[in-house]
């Protein structure tokens, strides 16, 4: 649903025209075109990946992808479609605290990531849904559901440089493998650690970002981390709002990510960087000061994500995210320039 508040416009489908006229049919019960387009996506697992994490989402998504699947249950697209539905559904039940269900629709949408593995082998999309799944339930079989055969990927990655046991290693390893630039794969491992353990989620966005190259999305993991920790750290009154975002270590990591993943990317090709990525830096430099703000919002354009300007907000007692997006966003603009 495309919402509209001030100049700002706040879209599941974003910079993905294709996508936008595809949410629409699934509004009404039409999944021809999500098919249409899924197959024209081919492998190109970046676009799959997100197109796969949004359509969920959707008015009248869940109940268009189970048609799909009826009428054509051998389809790869509907299989792969499919486990991604149940999974989302999965953790939001984890996360609205229905224990009761928790167990039925986990199992439900462990099955159906199985079956869309089977069906598309070549596909990290289902692979991503275990490692979404593994922080509702973490029995060693959700961490490692081949264990008998590698039954050592569950205990930290093979150079041992980065620590953490038990953890759903062999699922990181499998995505890597399928897809070595995944974006989505550290990212669910960091919501793992962080519903698992906590502590241990900057330290593993830290690490992530030590071993990225240029231009790679890695760099900008540690700014997801920072923005809990911050939330962690104001309710707990241990720093004012304002100290935290001065700190080195967010200096650090702004400039890095300015620097080895936004202007690392050519110009021609930033319309393909996530825009939560986007939102996110556009934050953190603002926040921290560093430069650069400025053409991060412009590459953002009206295309504000509630991330992570929500969570800023609800922490400092505001309720507008749009309010505190446009506010930072003024701020880094020149005089001359500042319209909203």
């Amino acid at each position: 649903m495309l919402v509209r508040s001030d100049d700002l416009v706040v879209d599941l489908a974003g910079r993905d025209a294709q996508l936008r006229p595809v949410l629409q049919d699934l509004r009404v019960g039409r999944w021809g075109s999500l098919q249409s387009l899924l197959d024209a996506t081919g492998q190109d697992w970046w676009l799959w990946t997100s197109r796969s994490q949004i359509v969920p989402l959707g008015q009248g998504a869940p109940g268009a992808v189970k048609a799909w699947l009826d009428t054509e249950p051998s389809d790869p697209g509907a299989c792969v479609m499919w486990c991604r539905v149940l999974t989302h559904q999965a953790v939001r039940v984890w996360q609205d605290g229905k224990g009761e269900l928790v167990q039925q629709v986990r199992e439900a949408a462990r099955r159906a990531c199985f079956t869309a593995a089977y069906a598309s082998p070549s596909s990290p999309v289902p692979w991503l849904s275990l490692l979404d799944l593994a922080k509702v339930s973490s029995t060693f079989e959700d961490l490692d559901p081949y264990q008998q055969l590698r039954n050592t990927w569950a205990y930290n990655p093979p150079d041992r440089t980065f620590q953490l046991d038990p953890a759903p290693w062999m699922l990181w390893h499998h995505v890597r493998y399928l897809d070595p630039s995944n974006r989505e794969v550290n990212q669910r491992m960091r919501e793992y650690i962080e519903a698992s353990w906590r502590s241990g989620a900057t330290d593993f966005t830290r690490w992530a970002a030590s071993r990225a190259t240029a231009g790679s999305a890695d760099f900008v993991l540690p700014l997801y981390a920072f923005v809990s920790d911050y939330q962690r750290q104001v309710h707990a009154g241990r720093r004012t709002a304002t100290l935290y975002w001065s700190t080195e270590q967010i200096k650090h990591h702004a400039r890095q990510a300015r620097d080895m993943w936004f202007w690392a990317t050519p110009a021609r090709e930033r319309s393909r960087l996530s825009l939560l990525d986007l939102n996110h830096l556009a934050f953190m430099l603002a926040a921290s000061g560093e430069g650069g703000a400025d053409a991060v919002f412009d590459e953002i354009g009206p295309h504000a994500t509630p991330a992570p300007w929500a969570q800023v907000a609800a922490v400092l007692g505001r309720h507008s995210w749009q309010a505190e997006f446009l506010r930072a966003r003024r701020g880094c603009r020149p005089r001359s320039h500042r319209r909203s």
